[in-house]
């Protein structure tokens, strides 16, 4: 049980941000990666969520903001109020399985993130997982071509191998980024135009060099993992001159189910990674 001063402390932080993201008309991205039975069993901490929480979570956010889809994300001059965008990365088979009925039933959308060489079994596990030892399964092909084919779900690219992408040279790294892409699209028939970085750190993505390879390669945004919002008006954005992406902040979910917590955690890892937005 959180102790009550970490309780307090949310709630203060919630009642100090959620005015001014609600006047900033805010996008906070909010990331998962994967479904576990019973809360705490997955072995690596804020991997994986529950059915039951991510429900909780997206009817307890969904009293403060609304959820939009990606493509409502982009978005100038969206309607007054916060706004949500809800993104599972990695490409596991619970996301097929588990999520739509959730959205269904919730009325909500999301993006799936895909690591091609994962789905395609190239790759039989990704390596955080075989560090553990839990090696929960990749969603089929066929199922990422049905996931497409749903109105509420929309497709992104998470690189071929799931590597992080300052090990590789240069000529590597844009084939990760462009052959995933490349095989996504063919594969679903639908445009794949945003890439999630691996890992989703500062110290993940070549800002310098990498905003111009991926606009040559169709992509319009690069998404990262480190918290803070995005401001529609003043988006964030990346590159050179007339060639530069839009830059999605993501927040890194917890597994709560607890309504202070949520709330809380959304907004402390808003305000963390906002770099003078407000």
């Amino acid at each position: 049980m959180p102790s009550l001063l970490k309780r307090l402390s949310y709630r203060v932080l919630t009642a100090t941000m959620l005015p001014r993201l609600r006047a900033a008309r805010a996008l906070i991205g909010l990331c998962h990666h994967r479904f576990e039975a019973a809360t705490g069993t997955d072995p690596i901490p804020g991997m994986a969520v529950t059915p039951e929480a991510l429900a909780r979570q997206i009817e307890v956010l969904s009293r403060i903001g609304r959820f939009v889809s990606l493509e409502e994300a982009f978005d100038p001059d969206p309607a007054p109020g916060l706004r949500f965008w809800l993104s599972f990365d990695d490409g596991y088979r619970d996301n097929a399985e588990i999520l739509p009925p959730i959205l269904s039933r919730l009325g909500v959308p999301a993006t799936l993130f895909i690591t091609h060489g994962f789905v395609t079994g190239e790759i039989p596990a990704l390596e955080h997982d075989l560090a553990t030892g839990h090696t929960p399964p990749a969603m089929s092909p066929d199922q990422l071509r049905a996931a497409a084919a749903d109105p509420r779900l929309s497709i992104g690219c998470h690189t071929v191998s799931h590597r992080r992408l300052d090990v590789f040279n240069a000529p590597d790294w844009r084939r990760e980024c462009a052959e995933a892409r490349q095989w996504t699209a063919r594969l679903t028939g639908v445009p794949v135009r945003d890439l999630a970085y691996p890992f989703g750190g500062r110290r993940d993505f070549d800002w310098r060099d990498g905003p111009g390879f991926l606009l040559q390669q169709g992509f319009r945004s690069v998404c990262s993992n480190f918290g803070g919002w995005n401001a529609p008006r003043r988006p964030d954005r990346i590159g050179a001159g007339d060639h530069t992406l839009t830059h999605l902040r993501r927040v890194p979910m917890i597994g709560s189910d607890d309504p202070v917590l949520i709330t809380g955690w959304v907004m402390k890892m808003a305000a963390r990674g906002c770099r003078g937005c407000l």
